[in-house]
């Protein structure tokens, strides 16, 4: 019971924007136990089969976390900026994704068609991996759920 009043103090005369931002520790664990369900996935572990409901949890997650956090900026200011949304998104993603892209292009370009090395590079560095079918993505194959994150925000 105490977590729960605590988390009710804090929130207790906070603007938009703090409410938006206070962690949720239940919402860490969905978090975590969606990640765990990939991984599990991805080593085949036989009870996470396609590790479609970590997939799931996850976009749900990051779906209501987003709209908070507009929703917040919205009534905060009476708009939402989102090409301010946009650079913190970068911000946050473009890092990894960058290392990603450059570990796939020097370990997949001396064993591989260039073509395709770069290509696949191409689609993961615009977050369109999801929309073209067939193309091998070697290292950075995972863009696909990025892809789907990003198109989902720019309909939202």
């Amino acid at each position: 019971m105490r977590p729960h009043t605590t988390l009710r103090r804090e929130s207790e005369g906070s603007g938009p924007e703090d409410r938006a931002r206070q962690r949720v520790p239940a919402l860490d664990g969905l978090r975590g136990f969606a990640g765990v369900a990939v991984v599990l996935s991805h080593l085949r572990y036989p009870v996470t089969a396609g590790g479609w409901l970590g997939v799931d949890v996850f976009f749900v997650l990051s779906g209501y976390l987003i709209t908070g956090l507009l929703l917040a900026e919205r009534e905060r200011t009476g708009r939402i900026r989102l090409g301010a949304f946009y650079a913190r998104r970068a911000a946050r993603l473009y890092p990894a994704l960058l290392l990603a892209i450059a570990l796939h292009l020097t370990l997949a370009l001396p064993v591989h068609d260039p073509g395709q090395v770069l290509f696949a590079a191409g689609l993961a560095v615009t977050y369109t991996s999801d929309l073209i079918r067939g193309v091998p993505m070697w290292f950075v194959g995972h863009t696909w759920s990025l892809g789907i994150e990003e198109q989902f925000y720019l309909l939202w």
